[in-house]
């Protein structure tokens, strides 16, 4: 059985030793560059949504989308790489800017609004849909000028997923 001295010196220094231990592991947390993000969620996006590249028309420093001819639809924008359709808030909006902000690189383009939405079902051998569900993404690019096929295009220097 521990005596007063034992017992005092533990509840009066509780504190204190806590603190330095969740400051040592938080330090040592950040500093290995894992984060709770990182580590439960990725927000890489599937490499078999994205399309090769964007075709869009520069007007100063925002690109847009190049309107269909018969606009049914202002939110929709064209296909993903798997065939989905592109959705966006509005075609005839603005749909990157070009980099002018801390942190951005100026030849690059900034896309924030693009969005994922594709009802996939799951079948067996049979034809029996096993499992139906939607995947849905909030996706942001960012984009150089290149070329795809021989036309000009915006090539994805890098996408997230959210």
């Amino acid at each position: 059985m521990l005596g007063k001295k034992g017992r005092g010196y533990f509840s009066k220094n509780i504190i204190p030793i806590a603190l330095v231990l969740g400051i040592c592991l938080i330090l040592a947390y950040y500093s290995s560059g894992f984060t709770l993000k990182s580590s439960i969620f990725s927000n890489e996006c599937p490499e078999e949504i994205l399309p090769p590249a964007f075709f869009l028309k520069q007007k100063g420093d925002n690109l847009y989308f190049v309107a269909p001819t018969i606009i049914t639809d202002f939110s929709s924008a064209g296909t993903w790489g798997d065939g989905t359709e592109l959705r966006v808030d509005n075609i005839l909006d603005p749909a990157c800017h070009k980099g002018n902000s801390y942190g951005e690189n100026v030849n690059y383009f900034y896309c924030d609004n693009f969005y994922y939405s594709n009802y996939i079902k799951e079948i067996d051998d049979d034809g029996n849909i096993i499992n139906a569900y939607t995947v849905n993404y909030n996706v942001k690019v960012v984009l150089e000028e290149g070329s795809y096929n021989h036309f000009k295009a915006y090539n994805i220097i890098s996408a997230f997923c959210s």
